[in-house]
């Protein structure tokens, strides 16, 4: 049981880190996570119905967060017209920020007596570079010819909420689910092995 709920927390832990990065897939190792608790060699007794239920219906549920993930750039495109477009400058402003405010966090958590105001910040800073980071993003974008000031400006703030929104909105979901697997993944173990 004890290498059982090592193993399962490793990789819970990695998906909850991993779902804040863009870039690195989080829910797949949650749903390593979950999957492992009913396929663990040498387990006390027969893995009950529950148990397979239980593990098989959560990550069914992060295969849906992951296919959502990959499938979020096309679903933007076709809500291009709703709230606008958003440029490749303020998606990575956006990648940028969001690492920048990881960073700060971290910084804050690890030295906030030598850093005060920081550690007043650590979560709005995750929430709130991002956004800056896309409209400075956009802001180095070319500027379509003819485009006046306000409108200039009114483009970029959609265009930077459009991509805070959806890079928001899918870490908001893998995160959540990674943090979701981890009580039901230990209670899962507890009542099997206890």
């Amino acid at each position: 049981m004890f290498e059982l709920l090592i193993v399962f927390s490793l990789l819970a832990i990695c998906g909850v880190l991993f779902s804040t990065v863009p870039v690195l897939p989080g829910p797949p190792f949650a749903i390593s996570a979950i999957m492992l608790v009913p396929l663990w060699p040498g387990q006390p007794q027969t893995v009950d119905q529950l148990t397979w239920v239980v593990s098989a219906s959560v990550g069914v549920l992060g295969l849906l967060i992951t296919v959502i993930d990959f499938a979020a750039p096309w679903l933007a495109k076709m809500f291009e017209g709703t709230l606008g477009k958003s440029s490749r400058h303020a998606a990575i402003g956006s990648i940028v920020g969001l690492f920048i405010g990881v960073v700060l966090s971290v910084a804050s958590g690890c030295f906030g007596v030598v850093i005060p105001v920081l550690a007043t910040l650590p979560i709005p800073l995750i929430l709130v570079t991002p956004f800056f980071g896309a409209v400075l993003g956009e802001s180095v974008a070319p500027t379509p010819d003819g485009e006046l000031h306000e409108e200039r400006s009114g483009r970029i703030l959609r265009s930077a909420f459009v991509q805070w929104l959806g890079l928001l909105t899918t870490i908001v979901l893998k995160v959540g689910y990674a943090v979701f697997v981890m009580p039901i993944g230990i209670w899962l173990i507890i009542r099997n092995w206890a």
